[in-house]
């Protein structure tokens, strides 16, 4: 199995299985788990995310096939070992004729467009021809002509829509080098829209400026969830949000739900990666971060709010989390501050009977990227309690304000903390009230029933968040001191 890069920007996975009854085998199981088999060659299957209902998970697929999984250095998988590319090379340069047009463009009337896909710049001069600047093996650089041969997307040309995400590539890498503007944007887009020596794109303007925003957003969050868990990935994403913050982010009209920034649609994918399907109410945008199968009843639930009245918002989100299994993730996007009156009730309903991962108050230049926009508040629910309590804890009524892009790598690692948390705490409590018999004893006058130290749960003083992690570790050493005697209870 390789990785393969195609020329208009695309990544997926390039399978070669062998001859024989196990080639058949393999390539059975592979085209049930997502691969589709070449038309030229049936031995050699590809998978592109999208072209099928079905996402590959390789832990599935080599369980499947009775293999194992190799851990890989990233820096491996991208090397030119691992990777297909499909990308046309450059013609070599021929002899011009004499008399023939000249390959070269106008010095004096050469223009930048921008940089395609491989971070070459495209020019063109006076007389309307479009160049890209390539580097010979020799390290020397030379201009090429579109009509010498390669993709549309190398000369920053788009003949159909999906030429359009080579477009939004060669725009990632102008926003690399810095700032990306209206104009650079602008003229990016005129230039893949104006006729050229092969044709032009028929589609209106306004459809490939959203085409192009699509494209660049998806781009961003996937370069979030490189690596993985690796918060350097998260980083970059933030930088390349920061720098297409003027071009891609739009302002959230009343009705038509948030529509998040990069910088909180690469939290999003972050935080959700993993999951293969959701259950999924709000605007389109937001649905770049997610994966792309729908269910109703799905693990993971992201359910846009600010449609929803006042009164009616903890009851909506109530159902909605009755349908989702116990274990599972429920994200919710609600208007407002974290402390208005109907947050607050909707943190205190839920809360009682799901565990609160975190509640986050997204600045507006956040949340939606703009900065006079609209601010939303995030509530991040976890699985099923195995009681419900009669009160929120002192951990849930916490809010994390959310100001600035960095913020989100911090929240981002308050709710995975949480989330394992909870968790744990969780199935302590089950493995206790399982083992736990039935309490026939009655408070009375003079009597009341005794709770073991070790077995509260509710929070009855406050603790800085900096000697946390040292007050859990001196708890535990108490605990473990004192089992020589029986255990903190009989201690106590």
């Amino acid at each position: 199995m390789k990785r393969v890069v195609t020329g208009d920007g695309r990544t997926g996975l390039l399978l070669l299985v062998g001859a024989g009854d196990r080639g058949a085998e393999v390539s059975r199981v592979a085209t049930e788990h997502g691969f589709q088999p070449t038309p030229s060659n049936p031995r050699v299957l590809r998978y592109f995310k999208g072209q099928t209902e079905k996402t590959v998970r390789i832990p599935d697929l080599a369980a499947a096939l009775r293999a194992e999984v190799v851990d890989m250095d990233l820096d491996r998988v991208l090397s030119a070992e691992m990777t297909v590319s499909l990308v046309p090379r450059a013609p070599r340069m021929e002899e011009r004729p004499v008399g023939a047009a000249p390959t070269s463009p106008d010095p004096d009337t050469v223009q930048l467009i921008g940089l395609n896909l491989r971070g070459e710049e495209v020019v063109r001069d006076g007389t309307g021809r479009f160049f890209r600047r390539v580097s010979a093996d020799d390290g020397a650089r030379r201009f090429v002509h579109e009509t010498e041969g390669g993709a549309p997307p190398l000369f920053l040309r788009a003949l159909k829509p999906s030429d359009l995400d080579g477009i939004a590539a060669g725009l990632i890498n102008m926003a690399r080098q810095g700032t990306l503007h209206s104009d650079d944007l602008n003229r990016v887009i005129d230039a893949a829209l104006e006729p050229g020596p092969r044709g032009r794109l028929e589609l209106d303007r306004e459809a490939a400026v959203d085409l192009v925003r699509t494209g660049m957003l998806r781009q961003i969050t996937a370069v979030a969830i490189e690596g993985g868990a690796d918060r350097a990935g998260l980083l970059r994403a933030l930088r390349l949000s920061a720098a297409t913050d003027f071009v891609l982010s739009r302002r959230s009209a009343p009705g038509e739900g948030v529509r998040p920034s990069a910088a909180t649609l690469s939290f999003l994918r972050r935080i959700t990666q993993g999951n293969d399907r959701v259950d999924f109410r709000g605007h389109a945008d937001l649905a770049i971060a997610l994966p792309r199968m729908r269910e109703e009843g799905a693990p993971l639930q992201v359910l846009d709010l600010t449609d929803v009245g006042e009164e009616g918002r903890s009851g909506f989100a109530l159902n909605a989390l009755s349908r989702r299994p116990a274990e599972g993730t429920t994200i919710l996007l609600a208007p407002g501050a974290a402390d208005s009156a109907a947050n607050e009730r909707l943190r205190s309903d839920l809360g009682r009977a799901y565990g609160v991962e975190a509640v986050a108050e997204l600045a507006p230049n956040v949340a939606d990227g703009v900065r006079d926009g609209t601010g939303v508040t995030l509530f991040f629910f976890g699985d099923l309690r195995p009681e419900p309590l009669e009160a929120l804890p002192q951990a849930a009524l916490r809010t994390f304000k959310v100001a600035t892009h960095e913020d989100l790598t911090n929240l981002e690692r308050e709710v995975i903390r949480s989330r394992g948390r909870l968790r744990d705490f969780n199935r302590g409590e089950l493995d206790r009230a399982e083992t736990r018999a039935e309490d026939t004893r009655e408070e009375n006058v003079r009597q009341r029933p005794y709770m073991p130290l070790s077995r509260v749960g509710e929070p009855f003083t406050m603790i800085p968040i900096a000697l946390e992690g040292a007050t859990s570790r001196a708890l535990q050493r108490v605990s473990r001191d004192m089992e020589p005697v029986g255990g903190i209870d009989a201690a106590v």
